[in-house]
């Protein structure tokens, strides 16, 4: 972060997440990179805004910017494959993109 601006850049983003088999490591690969600048638009770029009765009043793509690549840092993405207690052995992926962003940000 810039102290004298406030302007916050992220320079790389690490996440490995346990995809169970992934049937199309491409496609796991696209899902995280997606959460995670799904993520970061919410930590960073997302002001959420309501009205005195409780109104959110910034609901839209039109109210706040929405990442692109020119946000989104390098990303270090990785699999661990533990098979899942399921007929394919499958799980769902994403999750490490968008909870971790916004849990990571410090308010100083």
């Amino acid at each position: 972060m810039d102290r004298s601006t406030g302007e916050i850049r992220v320079l790389k983003w690490a996440c490995v997440e346990d995809s169970g088999r992934a049937m199309n490591p491409r496609i796991v690969h696209g899902q995280i990179a997606g959460s995670i600048a799904q993520g970061i638009g919410g930590a960073v770029y997302e002001h959420l805004v309501y009205d005195e009765v409780g109104n959110l009043i910034t609901g839209t793509l039109l109210d706040y910017l929405m990442p692109t690549s020119a946000e989104v840092p390098e990303l270090l993405i990785d699999h661990v494959e533990h098979p899942a207690a399921n007929p394919l052995g499958v799980r769902g992926v994403g999750e490490g993109g968008t909870l971790g962003p916004n849990a990571y940000w410090p308010v100083r």
